[in-house]
């Protein structure tokens, strides 16, 4: 399959039928809030947010006063919005993440790198323009 049919399959995605233990699975989620439990933020950023319960989980946990995400999917992004994160629609693959750099101070990219056309470019570049 192509990329920007992948592209398309990931926007056509519904997440109000699909329960959010399929989409994070609860034994990574777990290991991760763990990993977290020990870090204060203040504005949390989670890529690839989905409808945003674990975006509120991790902002939880670390005390964050500001929860932000990102996502391929409109209806994502509108769901996240409803459970109280700011999120945005944008595919990380293609174009820049609408924030300043150094703008927060946790980062998550949970059940994202799998989905990603060019995997290595989330490590090795801040935007796609630099790439």
């Amino acid at each position: 399959m192509q990329a920007e049919n992948l592209t398309e399959v990931a926007r056509s995605k519904s997440y109000q039928d699909i329960p959010v233990h399929l989409l994070c699975t609860l034994p990574r989620l777990g290991a991760t809030l763990s990993l977290l439990r020990d870090i204060r933020s203040h504005r949390l950023l989670d890529i690839g947010c989905g409808d945003g319960s674990g975006c509120v989980l991790a902002g939880q946990v670390t005390e964050a006063h500001e929860l932000y995400g990102v996502d391929i999917s409109l209806e994502a992004v509108e769901l996240a919005r409803s459970n109280g994160v700011r999120a945005f629609q944008v595919n990380i693959d293609d174009n820049d993440l609408p924030f300043d750099d150094h703008f927060f101070d946790v980062i998550l990219a949970l059940e994202v790198i799998e989905h990603l056309y060019n995997p290595c470019l989330l490590y090795t570049s801040p935007s796609p323009r630099d790439r």
